[in-house]
């Protein structure tokens, strides 16, 4: 949501990963009165007329939760809960992976197609995989982004089955 479309840099070197396009900016006060979550948010400043009334508080709150999660960030030195090995630890790919199921559900909200690649099910099971990686940092696994990597697609097949199920069950009742 606070990555500048193409042609402007990028500084979070994030625009351009799977999912991840730059493009939400320009909806931020579209955004601001669908998402409950940025609606909540922006209540508590005053009513948006124009995006730079959305844009200057988003931006405040996302330079405070970098900088949150780069203290986590560098308390895992602390604690040695870092893999050393060049490209394998999980925080970047967590964040990215984050932002990705993020704007994924924000393009669904604004009617927007789908950021990742594949038919809409399939770009869904992907948003699906990215939002799993959160569980396995939560459990506390020492490796988050190898046990995502190994047993996120099955979290994705559990959840597509039982959000079908449901969505069947809700579709018989509504029929009867």
């Amino acid at each position: 949501m606070v990555i500048d479309p193409l042609p402007a840099e990028d500084p979070t070197g994030l625009r351009g990963q799977p999912g991840i396009t730059g493009e939400l900016e320009a909806h931020l006060l579209e955004l601001a009165k669908k998402d409950k979550g940025l609606r909540e948010f922006m209540h508590a400043f005053p009513t948006p007329k124009n995006v730079d009334d959305v844009w200057n508080p988003v931006r405040g709150r996302y330079r405070i939760v970098d900088a949150w999660a780069h203290l986590y960030q560098m308390l895992r030195f602390a604690f040695d809960d870092v893999n050393l090995a060049e490209g394998k630890d999980w925080f970047k790919p967590f964040v990215a992976a984050m932002c990705a199921w993020q704007e994924c559900e924000y393009r669904e909200l604004l009617g927007m197609p789908p950021a990742l690649e594949g038919p809409k099910t399939e770009s869904w099971k992907k948003a699906m995989k990215m939002a799993a990686f959160m569980e396995f940092v939560l459990e506390g696994s020492r490796f988050p982004d190898l046990e995502w990597q190994e047993r996120g697609d099955e979290i994705v097949k559990e959840q597509f089955r039982e959000t079908m199920s449901r969505l069947m069950a809700e579709r018989a009742r509504t029929h009867r």
